[in-house]
């Protein structure tokens, strides 16, 4: 278990569509493209205080489109890409299963969620979810937690929270933060 005592909330975020361009199963390098504003708002989602956890469903892994090596690989990259000077991004997990494995860390179950609250020492209370697609939403309703939709659509799955993209969620995070008395 780890005590960040800086660090009092969690906010997960998916990767594919909600940091990084979703190409379909992206797994190379090649293919690894920021989407705009990711950067920006990770940098001011960590300074609102947050440990910052990227929860990803990777069944292609299952699939055999890719290897683990292969994603892990990619996720090296990202946080490369991400981690400048500071650690911005404190963990990843992924599910590799695929839907009909009825396993407990595929979104939108909260497996992912449970043990990285424990590992941060963070109550689960304590966090929001964030991401583009309706498993996205879908795990963070059945947390019982906050969530933000990534999207430029007018879509409803249910989120409190709609954003064109992470730098205009992190203005959302920092009001749900100072609401809570999460700082």
């Amino acid at each position: 278990m780890i005590n960040h005592n800086k660090y009092s909330f969690i906010v997960f975020i998916d990767r594919d569509g909600t940091i990084v361009e979703d190409v379909g199963y992206p797994h190379k390098i090649s293919q690894l493209e920021l989407l705009p504003n990711s950067k920006e708002g990770l940098n001011k989602i960590k300074k609102s205080g947050a440990v910052i956890t990227i929860i990803s469903n990777q069944s292609g892994i299952n699939r055999g489109f890719f290897d683990i090596e292969e994603v892990n690989n990619f996720n090296t990259e990202l946080l490369k890409r991400i981690n400048d000077k500071n650690k911005i991004i404190d963990e990843i997990y992924i599910c590799p299963h695929l839907e009909k494995d009825q396993c407990k860390c595929r979104k939108p179950k909260i497996l992912n969620l449970i043990l990285a609250a424990k590992k941060f020492n963070i109550p689960l209370t304590k966090s929001i979810m964030i991401g583009d697609k309706k498993s996205d939403i879908q795990t963070g309703i059945n947390a019982k937690i906050p969530t933000i939709l990534i999207s430029s659509k007018k879509l409803n799955f249910g989120q409190n929270f709609t954003c064109k993209n992470l730098k205009d969620a992190s203005i959302i995070i920092n009001k749900i933060a100072n609401k809570n008395n999460w700082k």
